[in-house]
């Protein structure tokens, strides 16, 4: 990464987060903390006003008033270039992931809190399993309602076709907690109440 590109993206991140540490900030760039510090210098050097508090809580934070133009995003449109992010993230051997964290980080400092608190959440548990497989595709309805039911922490029910009783059709309540992405099939992880089938 450029180091004019590091530059703008500590100052997005101290923009979007309350308070960071010199060593976070290297786990994020994948820098040295010698390297942030100078960095920091010479942020403050351009008059970008950044804040140090010292001691175990400590770290540094920019003031709020140091604002770029607005740009909205909504809820879907936040978490459909978080998790394409997040995916290519996981790809093995592309050219783009240093790419494509530079703009998650440019996007996450332009969210509004309640958004970005939503994408942060569901971003923690949806998880990719990069594997060659079978492509097994999810309604975009469907999608929405679980991780509807992710955030809002609600039971949803479900229709359950067990392979191992012959397909018989079940009705499920699920308390889901999070999706997983692996050889082209989603699994959604949760506890299972068995709801009896209506006579």
């Amino acid at each position: 990464m450029k180091r004019i590109d590091r530059l703008m993206g500590i100052t997005l991140l101290l923009r979007s987060r309350k308070k960071l540490t010199a060593r976070q900030l290297a786990q994020i760039f994948e820098v040295s903390i010698r390297t942030v510090y100078r960095d920091i210098q010479s942020l403050c050097r351009a008059k970008v006003p950044i804040a140090v508090e010292e001691g175990p809580e400590g770290g540094y934070s920019i003031l709020k008033t140091y604002s770029l133009p607005p740009v909205m995003f909504t809820l879907d449109e936040a978490i459909a270039l978080f998790l394409g992010g997040h995916f290519i993230d996981h790809l093995h051997g592309t050219p783009f992931r240093e790419a494509m964290r530079m703009a998650l980080i440019k996007i996450e400092d332009i969210l509004s809190e309640d958004v970005k608190a939503s994408v942060h959440s569901l971003s923690r548990s949806i998880l990719f399993d990069m594997k060659d497989g079978v492509n097994n595709a999810v309604t975009k309805e469907t999608f929405e309602r679980i991780n509807e039911a992710i955030l809002k922490r609600r039971c949803i029910q479900m229709a359950y076709r067990s392979a191992s009783e012959g397909q018989k059709t079940i009705r499920r309540l699920i308390r889901p907690y999070g999706l997983v992405y692996g050889e082209g099939i989603w699994y959604l992880i949760g506890s299972c109440h068995l709801i009896p089938i209506p006579t």
